[in-house]
């Protein structure tokens, strides 16, 4: 594993020196972000957490720069309907996207325990605390409020060594679809 780690982080940083134009926001030693979105396209998460289909509406956990919606757009047209949550505001590029900030976890709590429940076709979680998954992402309780407002899939970035920690997923009655492994993490796609 950290020889693919370290091939694409060699490929990465590569690419950095032929195109100065493009912005790179780094967690220590790690790329975490970068633009334009397209970029590094398939040398990064950001591209596998495309949906498969043609979502209405989509919600990102983790929405930092906006990379995931960029190229869900770009790829699926400006129709789509994106929610994005995260902790930080910042400058988004597309006004038309609903930003929430706040904590992740109770935005999916709110949504789930509100009268008129707020649901989505696509959630994209990508949420870090540095270089982790927070533990809440794997908890029985989250899963079972995500399950309640996902209407069709749900697309999950993790640290590769979390995999096995998105059982309680299963037991909810999500199904498995897909694993990309993408250097140091793995992209996975569970329907419902």
């Amino acid at each position: 594993m950290n020889n693919l780690y370290n091939a694409g982080e060699k490929y990465i940083r590569d690419q950095i020196k032929t195109c100065p134009s493009a912005e790179f926001l780094m967690q220590n030693d790690n790329i975490v972000s970068f633009s334009p979105a397209d970029f590094l396209w398939g040398y990064s998460y950001h591209s596998h957490c495309i949906p498969p289909f043609v979502p209405e509406s989509v919600l990102i956990l983790g929405y930092g720069k906006g990379q995931i919606a960029s190229l869900i757009r770009k790829i699926h047209g400006s129709s789509v309907k994106i929610t994005g949550v995260d902790l930080v505001p910042q400058d988004y590029e597309y006004t038309e996207y609903k930003m929430v900030i706040c904590d992740a976890k109770e935005f999916v709590y709110s949504c789930a325990k509100s009268l008129i429940k707020t649901r989505f076709d696509y959630i994209v979680v990508d949420l870090f605390d540095g270089c982790t998954v927070p533990d809440f992402v794997f908890d029985d309780d989250f899963a079972r409020r995500l399950k309640q407002i996902t209407k069709q899939m749900v697309c999950f970035n993790i640290c590769m060594r979390d995999f096995d920690r998105l059982k309680s997923y299963a037991e909810h009655g999500f199904e498995f679809h897909r694993f990309v492994p993408i250097f140091g993490n793995n992209v996975n796609f569970w329907g419902v």
